[in-house]
């Protein structure tokens, strides 16, 4: 037992320090990457938008679609949490989610509105494909 105790500590300490001389980082099934904290607040926005197409509106999509626009290049700046070999998909993929939300943010009012929500919902849905772990 004792020997167990010990050998848990010093894999312990040997994981610690292997990540701080730059040991690739491993987050806990609790914890979310950087990229994943700073997408959260878009994820509430498309639940707000789905619910509100959901309801058959065509107005009251503007001012989440542009937070959508303005925000989802954070992307660009974090390393994903998994499939980091694809990184470079990242801009564009991101650059496709501003487009698409543009568009659906310019339909409000429209009968454009239902399939524009859906492009974006596509749009996003290709880089979770890639990028998000499963749960």
């Amino acid at each position: 037992m004792r020997t167990l105790k010990m050998l848990m500590v010093v894999s312990f300490v040997a994981a610690f320090v292997y990540g701080l001389i730059g040991g690739p980082a491993v987050l806990s099934a609790d914890e979310d990457s950087e990229l994943e904290k700073a997408m959260k607040p878009i994820g509430e926005k498309m639940k707000a938008l789905k619910q509100t197409v959901a309801m058959g509106k065509n107005v009251g999509v503007k001012e989440n679609a542009e937070y959508i626009a303005a925000n989802v290049g954070k992307a660009k700046d974090h390393e994903p949490p998994i499939n980091k070999d694809r990184k470079a998909e990242i801009p564009a993929l991101a650059d496709e989610a501003i487009a698409a939300a543009k568009a659906l943010a310019a339909a409000e009012g429209t009968p454009d509105v239902k399939a524009k929500f859906f492009a974006l919902g596509n749009s996003c849905k290709k880089c979770h494909d890639i990028f998000q772990p499963e749960e």
